[in-house]
């Protein structure tokens, strides 16, 4: 017998009454978001703002995975870097109903940048910088895998770490194919296996910073 597909559950009532368990009233309204794993909607509330709402791939990240990426963007709120941290709601940013565990983040607009101007990379490089530099400052509880382990742990329906294989956040490994052009000029002086799909950064080299 097949499984149900993991997202079988989630209808529009489900997404509506597992914000009003976090303490939002939906008013109906409800825009599914463009995602991968996960399922994310936007949803209006009754007092005329709107959320995020981001349900979790059932059986992909323990809890503390979860919570170790809330915390991280919490920090890096807290530092001043453009990061949606997600919301504390009934004392927590993970709730969890109907089987499906949630986080709600307050809607943020964005645009594309502008990846043909100088300028534009040079601030998208010192934001990539002050990332890592906070995700330096102190150790990760989650571990890290391997590209190849976190292949096959998604195979087999185990918990991947978000940090090491969703997000640019860890100074230790990085999705080459989220980074791109920012990034490209330094990737090649390392000598990347041709086909690889992760890259790990050589040991920073001390510098000095001098008033121009």
């Amino acid at each position: 017998m097949t499984a149900p597909a993991p997202y079988a559950g989630l209808t529009p009532e489900t997404v509506l009454d597992a914000l009003q368990v976090a303490g939002l009233r939906g008013d109906g309204r409800l825009l599914a978001l463009n995602s991968y794993e996960n399922r994310v909607y936007q949803a209006w509330l009754e007092d005329g703002g709107s959320v995020v709402a981001k349900f979790y791939r059932p059986g992909r990240w323990s809890d503390a995975q979860i919570l170790e990426e809330h915390a991280f963007v919490q920090e890096l709120a807290a530092r001043e870097i453009p990061a949606v941290a997600p919301l504390t709601l009934e004392g927590r940013t993970l709730t969890a109903h109907a089987g499906f565990r949630f986080a709600v983040f307050p809607r943020r607009g964005g645009r594309t940048p502008e990846l043909e101007d100088a300028d534009t990379l040079r601030w998208l490089g010192r934001y990539i910088g002050r990332i890592h530099a906070a995700g330096a400052a102190r150790a990760f509880t989650v571990p890290l895998l391997s590209a190849s382990a976190s292949r096959s742990a998604a195979t087999a329906g185990r918990p991947v770490s978000p940090r090491s294989c969703a997000t640019i956040t860890s100074p230790r490994c990085m999705p080459i194919n989220t980074i791109r052009r920012p990034m490209r000029s330094f990737i090649a002086p390392v000598g990347r296996p041709a086909g690889a799909t992760w890259w790990r950064p050589p040991k920073p080299r001390p510098f000095r910073m001098v008033k121009s």
